[in-house]
């Protein structure tokens, strides 16, 4: 016989119903998908900009009719130059366009980057995948934040390319958030 007595100090919760809210935050897959898209723009933006066929920027060399020429002489000689083979090429950018390729893709790219993501919450990666950035209440995290998680990919992409830190602190902390989100005070949510 039972007392109506619970064993428990507080009443159990009601059984959840279908489309009780979630975690706002539990779009790791999403997240995924949106660092993969943002991640094969900033490669494309680097294709255009560094020595490759698709720069405006870089010369080659033709390995066929200069066969001892490498990538390690056109550095030697060349001041602030970047070399890659590719096929029978060397394909090379030096001085002045160097510069200006170094400024773009690691000031100016993510000083962009940063100021749509701050003022939208949004990067074409998050766009495009359904979640944005907010800040403790839910609005567009601003410039500041923005820019701090932006440059602490330093820290989450570590191992090189393959952001292992970013997305093991994201499976494991409270908020599903990177070392970028910590330090910035934000969190990545579903957009609705």
């Amino acid at each position: 016989r039972t007392s109506g007595v619970s064993a428990y100090q507080y009443p159990a919760m009601p059984p959840a119903y279908a489309g009780a809210p979630t975690d706002p935050t539990a779009v790791m897959g999403r997240r995924i998908g949106a660092w993969i898209i943002d991640f094969l723009l900033w490669l494309l933006l680097g294709a255009f900009l560094g020595p490759t066929p698709l720069s405006p920027f870089a010369e080659y060399v033709d390995t066929n009719d200069f066969p001892s020429v490498e990538c390690d002489d056109i550095e030697r000689v060349n001041d602030l130059s970047a070399c890659t083979e590719i096929g029978d090429r060397l394909y090379f950018v030096e001085g002045g366009e160097a510069g200006i390729a170094f400024v773009v893709a690691w000031i100016i790219a993510p000083l962009a980057y940063a100021a749509v993501q701050g003022a939208t919450g949004r990067s074409p990666g998050k766009a495009l995948f359904g979640v944005r950035a907010v800040d403790e209440f839910g609005n567009a995290p601003g410039f500041g934040k923005s820019l701090v998680r932006t440059l602490l990919w330093v820290v989450d992409g570590i191992p090189c390319i393959i952001p292992l830190v970013g997305f093991v602190t994201g499976l494991t902390s409270n908020g599903h958030r990177r070392v970028g989100d910590m330090a910035a005070k934000t969190f990545v949510v579903g957009k609705d």
